[in-house]
């Protein structure tokens, strides 16, 4: 039978389509079964997204900032960093960047403890607990930070967890009229006096726990680098002049 141009158009236009709905049908088929499949292993966790990775039959997993991957049908659940071997570049490292500084931007100013220069050049944001002893190594030299141009925001991670002396310290300061000063007193362990308000502490404390923050300080520059423990100025200034910030 001869088909005319347009016949045969219209045909193809109809296998396009059955093919589309039957791909859109097993791609809805996978989800299903991969998200009964997270609800059974981590009914604790709430799954911020799921989403087809770079890796054909993988899927990315994302918990806050931490990236996972499970496989189409659902049974494998993996965690560790998958490496471009052409480019060397761990696209897993790279997406949990991306996703932390989103989560550092979307912070309110507001609720964070400044320490700026005059002339800033660079942002840092540090979270701190007030009796760390590295985090008080790192306030001590606050000024030396700020003289290499870089802006110190403290949000606050009480390791010791909520209702301990460091988390009462914490939202102290952080109810201070003067945050600033309070925050350099309690850092120098001097005496102050203790106060509630309605803090953004808890805030903090669910922002590192998405981050998967368990140390402190660690510093989180602007585009989502972590670097945990006490850097040195200058050690944190020749970083942000190589281009992570």
């Amino acid at each position: 039978m001869y088909l005319t141009e347009s016949s045969l158009m219209s045909r193809l236009i109809v296998l396009v389509l059955a093919l589309l709905v039957s791909s859109l049908s097993f791609a809805a088929d996978e989800m299903a079964q991969i998200k009964k499949s997270l609800q059974d292993l981590v009914p604790e966790l709430e799954v911020d997204s799921i989403s087809p990775s770079l890796v054909d039959g993988l899927y990315e997993v994302v918990f806050g900032t931490r990236v996972f991957y499970i496989s189409a049908d659902g049974r494998y659940f993996l965690q560790g960093n998958i490496l471009d071997t052409q480019t060397k570049v761990s696209l897993t490292e790279t997406r949990q960047t991306t996703l932390r500084a989103d989560l550092i931007e979307s912070m309110d100013e507001s609720g964070l403890i400044i320490f700026s220069p005059e002339e800033p050049k660079y942002t840092v944001t540090v979270f701190t607990d007030i009796d760390c002893g590295y985090c008080r190594k790192l306030h001590r030299e606050i000024q030396a930070y700020n003289d290499a141009g870089i802006v110190v925001r403290y949000a606050a991670f009480p390791r010791s967890g909520r209702d301990t002396p460091s988390y009462f310290k914490a939202v102290s300061v952080w109810c201070g009229e003067d945050q600033k000063a309070l925050m350099t007193k309690a850092k120098n362990g001097e005496d102050f006096e203790q106060s509630k308000c309605d803090s953004p502490v808890d805030s903090h404390m669910k922002i590192a726990a998405d981050i998967g923050i368990s140390g402190t300080p660690t510093i989180i520059l602007e585009d989502g680098t972590l670097m945990p423990g006490y850097v040195p100025a200058a050690r944190l200034l020749r970083t942000l002049e190589q281009g992570h910030s």
